[in-house]
């Protein structure tokens, strides 16, 4: 157990906790019963821990190949001075001004050849990392952003697995669940499937939503940080 407490704080938070929080959302929906048991040993509680940490890991990766190459990286419309400011938080520009001073910094340092897109960010990214509390900021919306995606996206698979188990599980397996829960002090209505598809849709959506700010603030502090910094 010393090797748990030794881990980083990231990768409790980013890795162990969302592998925990989705294999007990498992048991709810497929009645897996890994976490939600009444008797461990420490073997068990050790396997269950590598076990999360491992499930953690591999939802960051299919997470990350997934989200982040469908959705465009926020530098794009951060930068985008012509277009229209949109409803959307994620699809809205920075002002004006903040954008000339980016260009202007980025254009001083590349030979009068201001940088755009995935390029800018990498360039912006280099030079505020030189400045500890800016780099500080940076690290702490990067972490925060990976957590709500891997959530999000755990969420997600959840939400897929309940739809499949109102679809084959019958009244009986209902039942059985129900008393299950109840004998580990739990709410016997986590057993209906439909209810655990809409709680975690509503897990995943929001969890989504924080994703998007982080991952759009976490730019928004490079740019800015490399505009204004010295």
């Amino acid at each position: 157990m010393e090797h748990l407490v030794a881990l980083p704080q990231y990768d409790i938070l980013g890795y162990l906790i969302v592998g925990l929080a989705f294999i007990a959302a498992c048991d709810f929906v497929c009645g897996t019963r890994l976490i939600l048991r009444a008797d461990w040993s420490v073997t068990q509680t050790v396997a269950l821990a590598i076990g999360a940490y491992i499930a953690g890991h591999m939802l960051a990766v299919i997470s990350t190949a997934v989200v982040e190459t469908a959705l465009p990286p926020p530098v794009e419309q951060l930068m985008c001075e012509k277009c229209a400011q949109a409803d959307f938080f994620y699809n809205r520009h920075l002002p004006v001004s903040a954008i000339n001073k980016i260009n202007k910094k980025s254009a001083e340092m590349n030979g009068g050849n201001a940088l755009h897109g995935i390029d800018l960010f990498w360039d912006a990214y280099n030079t505020a990392k030189q400045d500890e509390h800016a780099f500080e900021r940076i690290v702490t919306f990067h972490q925060l952003f990976n957590f709500s995606r891997n959530t999000a996206f755990a969420s997600f698979i959840v939400v897929f697995l309940a739809l499949i188990q109102c679809c084959r599980r019958s009244s009986a397996d209902v039942e059985s669940a129900r008393r299950e829960l109840i004998a580990l002090n739990l709410p016997g209505w986590l057993a209906n499937s439909n209810v655990q598809a809409f709680l975690f849709f509503v897990v995943a959506v929001l969890m989504f939503l924080r994703y998007l700010y982080f991952f759009r603030a976490h730019a928004i502090e490079v740019l800015t940080s490399f505009a204004f910094g010295h």
